[in-house]
């Protein structure tokens, strides 16, 4: 009978993993749909593109500030249901953004769609900790950090094949979203806390609940770790570059003489090597962290630093101006414009390892009761880096252009956004003092709980009934 149960749970769970990643697609396209349209939307609606970046910037800042509000309840009550009520909202906010018109319009859709969003990161990293082995972690989460480059290019696709009439990708990610969200409702499970810990997985077999919950004495010692205080603020300056490549990179091309379609898809390609980046980094760090916490934060650092000069190089290149309306063929065929792709692809590659090793980490310095929270803290850092970016690339385009010329002002703004990285690999250099004793710490916790529990389930079984 306890096998049967057993069973149908593991069904279940990978069911609901299955899902919670199709949502967190879905979601992260729709968070996405207009970066690829924000000329196209600032002229339909009267606006400058710097005003449509402000409020994107607007939105990324307001689910930052709700990542926390929802990283709580996920760990206080059911992720399940806490993760359906925010997805009502944001698919709610992408069905609003269908209808409207003008700017004040689309500015309150974004915001509403900020404050839904918050909630599914925090949710499905936490949900795979509950799920995965901790030598595993690193690669999985690597893997499922590719729903995001999912989610955006199916953003930037849906928002340049809709360009006519922006608002459509809306309409289609509410259905579909409201489609899956709906089946999730019907099948999904919340699961097994601490599930995957080798120090508790043997008494939770048995039977044994983990009925450790979050506290508001959880919120003080969260900031008692210095490996949780570094790896949150590493996430400011680690996330600016990103957000700026991800705002800039699909027009500046098009500024270039692409046309829209060429545009995302060069920067979708020269993206390309992230996706490797990610895997390879996810399962080279697991690697390095059976033998050394430390080795696996050295890796990390020196990943990140590598990457800026190519990135730098890359946007120092004098690209030539080509015919309006050129695709993927003139690019291929114009000097500079290969090896730019080249440099892109390269530091691509190195830049992604410490998004993919950030989770597990920090879930190995943490009690399962408490990781939705917490990397509700990191998604809120992170999000505050994604929010600085819009507004930073709008500030430093105007400036450069003025200083050097109109061809100058989105390089010159991607270069120094680059170098936020280098504040971002100290603070992962830094967790290097820290990490082992934060590390025996949790797992010196975790076999106390695990005696704790079977002695409850032995005078469970032996009282009379």
């Amino acid at each position: 009978m306890v096998r049967m149960e057993s069973r149908w749970y593991n069904i279940r769970a990978n069911i609901t993993v299955f899902l919670v990643i199709v949502i967190f697609i879905i979601n992260s396209s729709a968070q996405f749909l207009l970066y690829s349209n924000q000329e196209v939307v600032a002229i339909a609606l009267g606006q400058t593109l710097a005003d449509i970046r402000w409020m994107i910037g607007a939105s990324l800042l307001t689910s930052a500030s709700t990542m926390i509000f929802w990283g709580y309840l996920g760990d206080k009550y059911s992720k399940k249901y806490v993760l359906i009520v925010s997805s009502i909202i944001w698919i709610a906010a992408s069905y609003y953004i269908f209808f409207v018109t003008t700017f004040g319009g689309l500015f309150l859709g974004e915001i509403l769609f900020g404050l839904g969003f918050g909630a599914v990161w925090p949710i499905c990293y936490s949900l795979l900790g509950d799920i995965v082995k901790p030598e595993s972690r690193g690669k999985t989460f690597s893997i499922v950090g590719l729903s995001l480059g999912l989610g955006l290019v199916i953003g930037l696709f849906l928002g340049s094949m809709f360009q006519s009439f922006w608002q459509y990708p809306f309409l289609i990610v509410s259905i579909c979203g409201t489609i899956v969200v709906f089946i999730f409702f019907l099948v999904g499970t919340d699961l097994k806390r601490g599930g995957a810990e080798h120090e508790l997985k043997s008494v939770l077999d048995e039977g044994a609940i983990y009925h450790y919950e979050i506290s508001r004495e959880h919120l003080k010692k969260i900031w008692k770790k210095p490996t949780n205080i570094n790896l949150f603020v590493q996430g400011i300056p680690g996330m600016i570059p990103w957000a700026v490549l991800l705002i800039i990179v699909p027009i500046y091309f098009q500024t270039l003489g692409f046309d829209a379609n060429t545009a995302n898809l060069i920067a979708i390609l020269s993206q390309g090597t992230n996706v490797a980046g990610s895997i390879f980094a996810g399962w080279y760090a697991d690697r390095l962290a059976v033998r050394s916490q430390q080795k696996r934060l050295l890796y990390i650092s020196l990943s990140i630093l590598i990457a800026i000069p190519f990135f730098i190089g890359a946007f120092l290149l004098p690209y030539p101006t080509v015919p309006a309306g050129s695709g993927f063929d003139v690019f291929w065929g114009t000097a500079l414009y290969p090896i730019g792709f080249i440099l892109i692809s390269i530091g691509s590659f190195f830049a992604p390892a410490a998004g993919v090793n950030w989770y597990a980490v920090i879930e190995d310095v943490n009690e399962p009761e408490v990781r939705s929270t917490i990397i509700s803290f990191h998604a809120l850092t992170d999000r505050i880096g994604n929010a600085i970016g819009p507004g930073l690339a709008a500030g430093l385009s105007v400036f450069f252009a003025n200083l050097f010329g109109p061809q100058w002002g989105d390089p010159w703004a991607l270069i120094i956004a680059s170098l936020f990285w280098i504040p971002c690999a100290f603070f992962w250099l830094l967790s290097m003092k820290y990490i082992d004793k934060d590390v025996g710490e949790m797992k010196d916790l975790l076999k106390q709980r695990a005696k704790e529990l079977e002695q409850n389930l032995e005078r469970t079984n032996t009282s009379p009934i």
